[in-house]
């Protein structure tokens, strides 16, 4: 089960959090010193969600979690299309792909309860990219970077 962590839950998880953001920051967010702390800035601030995929009985803990999922309700500055974004995903190898599904599924909901016509995130992980076209999604987008 995918369980959005509240902004207590948030501040008491912080350094595991902050830690997975530093290891799982999409392209778009710069590496630069101290980028994680403006994203938990963000999500204190309740402009970003934190979200935990745990097995359903389990401590809400980020120590016992298959993954930790960041993410953002955006709106594309030329036409205002909204869209949740997984920003950040931090997960395990060992997570069993219905307990993935279940989370993505989670996520599709928060989603469309949000006024968000799509779920979109940036992957470099084969598997990743596996799971979403397995439950019908495309990964038929590549997001390049050339530095400047």
């Amino acid at each position: 089960m995918l369980v959005r962590l509240t902004s207590e839950q948030i501040s008491r998880c912080y350094d595991h959090l902050e830690a997975a953001v530093r290891v799982s920051v999409p392209p778009t967010g710069g590496r630069e010193k101290g980028s994680e702390q403006k994203v938990m800035e963000n999500l204190l601030a309740g402009r970003m969600q934190a979200w935990l995929l745990c097995v359903e009985g389990e401590d809400l803990e980020i120590e016992s979690a298959h993954a930790a999922v960041i993410t953002v309700l955006m709106k594309d500055p030329g036409t205002g299309f909204p869209t949740l974004l997984v920003y950040s995903l931090c997960a395990d190898t060992e997570t069993p792909p219905v307990l993935a599904e279940e989370g993505i599924d989670t996520l599709r909901k928060y989603a469309r309860s949000q006024g968000a016509k799509l779920l979109s995130m940036f992957t470099s992980v084969p598997k990743v990219r596996d799971l979403v076209r397995a439950i019908g999604g495309s990964s038929d987008d590549w997001y390049l970077t050339l530095e400047v």
